[in-house]
């Protein structure tokens, strides 16, 4: 267990989740259910599962120290590792496989998004143990494929090149976000995964590939590795915006692709949410204890406590109050809600 590192990404806003989510309080910290567990909280204890908590390091923007610090009360303050401007997960992700680099030269690394929902503890330690494990049969970046449920146009998918191992095969290519007509061809077709955003490698592999692919960032970084102190700030000024998957993944040629059928939900929308949260018999999802629902169905409805709602005729909408914002948003619209 010593060389299994966790780098947790935080750093996010949250912006289609808006006016719940803000640049003060973005979605990782919210408690979207009631249990008295933020979205990070849930991360950071999923991942003590199997990791030591003295080696998850979580990667957030400056501005969210504190804010971190009062969620996960148990992490070192050490492992907080705030970026002075944000600039995308490639660089969040070099910035902390560098740093565990520097602590153990035989690190062994996986990357999960902070507000990403996956219920079962169990099954999810034995999907990342797994790939933790092919590490000693191959070096390569893992990537976490989920077996898709249905057509879905919020997330990114994985094709994959068919292979005598149904398990773990190579990466044929990364697709962005489809419309629902290409969604569909891409589940019929039964070679494509959701994309889940979480991988695992090696610390010394990651470092070649940021070295082969992203001289730029590659440069910036290393200098974390020597025993002089960097100066973050102009480390990431001098870097582009760009996602680790456009940087790193897409270039690669050391990329497989670990296919589960894990119960995941990314979070990425209202509709997301709204799949997650209890239903009435009209198939409303709500917080609100007082409220009258005359033919209305399908809609998702969160507003302050205390707060009273009545509706008539409203089918599939969301409806969200915060902070002096309401939003009434049709919910086949959500993604859009980043954009506002």
């Amino acid at each position: 267990m010593k060389d299994l590192f966790c780098i947790i990404l935080a750093g996010g806003i949250g912006s289609r989740f808006y006016p719940l989510s803000s640049t003060e309080q973005p979605k990782q910290f919210l408690d979207f259910f009631n249990e008295k567990e933020s979205l990070i909280l849930k991360t950071y204890k999923r991942v003590s599962e199997f990791i030591d908590q003295k080696n998850i390091y979580v990667l957030t923007n400056k501005k969210y120290s504190k804010l971190t610090r009062s969620h996960l009360k148990d992490i070192p303050l050490k492992n907080i590792l705030c970026e002075p401007i944000q600039k995308n997960t490639a660089a969040s992700i070099a910035y902390g496989s560098f740093t565990i680099h520097k602590k153990n030269k035989n690190a062994k690394i996986i990357v999960c998004p902070s507000d990403h929902l996956i219920k079962d503890k169990k099954k999810f330690k034995k999907i990342c143990l797994k790939g933790f494990n092919y590490l000693n049969l191959k070096d390569q970046i893992i990537t976490i494929g989920i077996t898709p449920k249905k057509a879905h146009t919020g997330y990114g998918y994985i094709q994959t090149i068919k292979s005598k191992n149904n398990e773990i095969t190579a990466v044929k290519d990364f697709k962005e976000k489809p419309n629902k007509k290409t969604a569909q061809k891409f589940v019929d077709s039964k070679n494509y995964l959701w994309n889940s955003g979480i991988f695992i490698f090696t610390s010394n592999l990651i470092i070649e590939q940021y070295e082969l692919h992203q001289k730029k960032i590659y440069n910036s970084f290393k200098k974390i590795l020597s025993k002089n102190k960097i100066d973050l700030l102009n480390c990431f000024s001098s870097i582009k915006n760009i996602s680790f998957d456009y940087a790193i993944l897409e270039k690669s040629k050391n990329i497989l692709v670990l296919k589960s059928d894990i119960e995941w939900n990314d979070l990425g929308s209202y509709s997301s949410l709204y799949k997650e949260m209890e239903k009435s018999e009209f198939n409303n999802a709500s917080n609100v204890k007082e409220k009258k629902l005359i033919n209305s169905k399908n809609n998702l409805i969160i507003l302050p406590k205390g707060k009273k709602i009545i509706l008539k005729g409203i089918d599939n909408y969301i409806i969200v109050e915060k902070n002096n914002t309401l939003l009434i948003y049709p919910k086949d619209k959500d993604q859009e809600i980043g954009k506002l």
